[in-house]
C-alpha cells in the first residue's frame, strides 16, 4: 500500500499465483480517498494512452526497468477519463502488465506510479479550459511483488 498523499492512497494487486514469461497479468488498481471531500481522478480509459500517468516499472536485475505502457499517439482526455471519487470512497480499475518472454523465473518488484498534472479540462479554440473540481494533482506510487515461473515448453507426445 502506498503512503497517503493529499488524502489519496493507491494499491496495486495481482493474482497471487506465479506467472509465466510472455503472458499478460491483469493488475487491479485501487484508489482510496481518505478525505472528507470528493476528488476527481484522471485515468485514461484506454490504457495504451496511460504512459506517464499510470506506469509500471518492472525491475529486472541491475539493468534498466521494463517500463509500460510506452505510449501511443497524442491523446486528448474526454469525459470518460475523469472519475469522481466520493469522500471516503474507493474506485478500482484494471491495467495490463505484459511480461517479457525472456524473463527468468524468480521474484521481481514492480513499481506502479500514478501521476496527474492536469488541472483544467481541455480547452477549445485556444481558450483556457475550466478548472476541474476536486482534481487530485501529484505523484504517488505503490510497489508490489511478482513471481515468475518457468515457461512451459510443449513437446509433441512420443509415438510408441
Amino acid at each position: 500500500m502506498s503512503p497517503i498523499i493529499d488524502d489519496l492512497r493507491v494499491e496495486a494487486e495481482i493474482p497471487p499465483q506465479a506467472h509465466r514469461p510472455g503472458t499478460t497479468v491483469v493488475v487491479k488498481l485501487r484508489f482510496s480517498n481518505l478525505g472528507t471531500r470528493a476528488r476527481t481522478l484522471l485515468l485514461n480509459k484506454d490504457e495504451v494512452h496511460r504512459a506517464g500517468q499510470s506506469t509500471f516499472r518492472l525491475e529486472i536485475g541491475s539493468g534498466p526497468p521494463h517500463v509500460q505502457p510506452t505510449g501511443g499517439d497524442d491523446y486528448e482526455p474526454s469525459e470518460a477519463d475523469f472519475h469522481e471519487l466520493g469522500a471516503r470512497g474507493r474506485a478500482e480499475f484494471e491495467q495490463s502488465l505484459r511480461l517479457p518472454a525472456e524473463l527468468q523465473p524468480g521474484r521481481y518488484k514492480v513499481r506502479w506510479v500514478y501521476e496527474n498534472e492536469v488541472a483544467n479540462y481541455p480547452s477549445s479554440a485556444g481558450t483556457p479550459g475550466k478548472p476541474i473540481p476536486g482534481i487530485w494533482l501529484g505523484r504517488i506510487e505503490d510497489v508490489f511483488e511478482l513471481q515468475v515461473a518457468r515457461a512451459v515448453i510443449r513437446t509433441e507426445p512420443r509415438e510408441r
